[in-house]
């Protein structure tokens, strides 16, 4: 099984950007637009591909049932993947998730802030192309766009080196598993029926406490329901408590 680390750079604006939306919804959004993608086959040069044609020539390329995928926060990247590429590889590494295992007690876990914990460098300062999409970059931005998208890479091939080695392949499986079940989902939802039947629950809902006389805030209320039911004549039970 080799191994393809890589790392996508898309379109983001004031508006549209994962800081707004989850991962899910900016992946799926219309917006959505891949601007570059660095890709590594195992420890070989990392290359860069701009625009959508070239990336997806460049990831036909590879036989997706022999490599394994390797990203930082690889629900993202495997995500477009999948969705925008009809890319699923034979597995999903994720320095992301061996990280936040390995340094528990810390939140700083992004590819920059574990990169200087293991003394592997940093991160290049990610270029100002705000609100740009690739057709509007000039050749000084896609320059610095290639290196940041290229260091990015090897720094996260650097740091997944770093950690494998000690990391229970266990628990890589059930990294796996669990960036599948985000990557790769299985479960397809019926829209018309769900929405009909959330309608059917929330109005039986309401017709329910609609017919006990208490608003909503009253049957949340231990005090204000126990009252109820003692003016109903029903001794309302009570917790034991040793004190």
């Amino acid at each position: 099984m080799q191994i393809a680390t890589l790392d996508f750079e898309t379109y983001f604006d004031q508006e549209y950007g994962l800081s707004k939306l989850s991962t899910s919804e900016y992946v799926r959004d219309k917006r959505f637009e891949v601007v570059s993608c660095a890709i590594k086959l195992n420890d070989g040069p990392t290359k860069i591909y701009f625009g959508f044609d070239k990336i997806k020539a460049a990831l036909d390329a590879i036989d997706w049932t022999k490599t394994a995928v390797l990203a930082h926060h690889t629900h993202f990247d495997g995500l477009i993947l999948s969705h925008h590429f009809g890319i699923v590889p034979v597995k999903y590494l994720d320095t992301l998730s061996m990280a936040r295992a390995v340094f528990p007690k810390t939140d700083a876990n992004d590819l920059n802030s574990v990169a200087e914990r293991l003394g592997k460098g940093n991160k290049l300062k990610m270029p100002d192309v705000k609100g740009k999409h690739l057709k509007d970059m000039t050749p000084q931005e896609l320059g610095d766009m290639a290196k940041y998208n290229v260091a990015d890479v090897d720094l996260c091939y650097d740091v997944f080196q770093e950690l494998v080695n000690d990391y229970p392949p266990e628990e890589m499986n059930l990294i796996d598993i669990t960036v599948r079940m985000f990557a790769d989902p299985v479960i397809r939802l019926d829209r018309p029926r769900v929405k009909a039947e959330l309608k059917r629950e929330i109005d039986n809902q309401a017709a329910l406490v609609a017919s006990t006389g208490l608003t909503e805030k009253q049957l949340g209320s231990s005090a204000a329901l126990a009252q109820h039911l003692e003016d109903l004549g029903v001794t309302a039970p009570m917790k034991y408590s040793v004190r």
